[in-house]
Parts: structure tokens; sequence; C-alpha cells
């Protein structure tokens, strides 16, 4: 893998991650109501 590859790789990784983080969020904010 090349360096623009590890990048992509990198963010598609924290892309991920903080789409996962958000979308527990609003379950608790769901449950909470």
């Amino acid at each position: 893998m090349d360096k623009a590859e590890m990048k992509y790789f990198l963010l598609l990784i924290i892309f991920s991650r903080f789409i996962y983080c958000y979308r527990s969020q609003k379950k608790e904010i769901n449950n909470s109501q």
C-alpha cells in the first residue's frame, strides 16, 4: 500500500467510527425520552 492509499484507509476508519459513535448517541437520546 502506498501513502495515498494509507491516508484514504485511515480516513475511512475514522469516518466509520464517527458514524458509529453518532448512531449510539442518538439511541441513548431516544431511550432517555
